[in-house]
């Protein structure tokens, strides 16, 4: 038995925390993520509207080429070099929405598969919090109910970094029996590897 070793900490996240509003392609291009849009999930076209009190990004295919319609997602997906460990505090600002709209939203892992949780938001307001989430590398927005809705903007915070890393992870013997090490703190901050 050979207990693990503390390596090195975890750097921190160069990304800094943003609060985009997705009404044109050069302010998604500066932000650390990027959008696409699908119609009846194939990649479809992403319009922008910057002007007058409808701004916001929607998908071309439906009723509003720049709103999000039955069947129109997009995919926004964070730069992982940027922002290594996720962001957390997400928050959505939706345009365009009435009493009965509804989006369905899938926060992802880092992966960008590995699904955190699935809402389905229905509520009078215009801002979606996802807050109570952490450790998002994507997420999509589908309209599934109502007329249509934009997405108007997207605030984030990255999940910050410096935790420390374990050497090795873990172990086998060859045969059935295997380990994991995991790494905590006690309240002085001392490091605990069980």
């Amino acid at each position: 038995y050979t207990p693990g070793n503390l390596g090195e900490v975890l750097p921190s996240p160069t990304g800094t925390a943003e609060s985009v509003e997705v009404t044109t392609p050069e302010a998604v291009v500066a932000a650390n993520f990027s959008i696409e849009g699908f119609v009846n999930g194939v990649p479809g076209t992403l319009e922008y509207d910057d002007g007058g009190g409808d701004r916001g990004v929607g998908v071309v295919g439906g009723n509003d080429d720049d709103r999000l319609d039955q069947n129109e997602s997009m995919l926004i997906t964070y730069d992982q070099t940027e922002l290594p460990y996720g962001v957390q505090n997400l928050i959505l600002e939706m345009n365009r929405w009435d009493n009965d709209d509804v989006v369905e939203i899938i926060l992802y892992e880092l992966d960008n598969t590995t699904v955190i949780d699935t809402i389905t938001y229905t509520d009078n307001g215009d801002f979606i919090d996802l807050s109570a989430y952490t450790g998002i590398g994507s997420f999509s927005i589908e309209h599934t109910g109502g007329e249509n809705s934009q997405l108007r903007n997207v605030d984030y915070e990255p999940v910050p970094g410096g935790g420390t890393s374990i050497t090795p992870a873990g172990g086998n013997d060859g045969g059935d029996l295997s380990w994991i090490y995991s790494h905590e703190t006690d309240r002085d901050g001392n490091d605990i590897i069980q």
